[in-house]
């Protein structure tokens, strides 16, 4: 959900390379332990879809 949150709206898809970067990759494996952690990770980018 991450990278699709990244990738839309964004013309950089076309350009180059569009990756999550390694430091947010980690934070989100260390902040999702239970389900709901992931479903508020999850919502999180949706959010950020929602506001592009």
């Amino acid at each position: 959900m991450g990278t699709l949150a990244l990738c839309y709206n964004n013309i950089e898809v076309f350009k180059s390379r569009v990756k999550l970067r390694p430091g947010l990759i980690a934070k989100i494996i260390d902040r999702t332990r239970t389900v709901s952690d992931t479903y508020n990770a999850f919502f999180e980018f949706a959010a950020l879809m929602k506001s592009k």
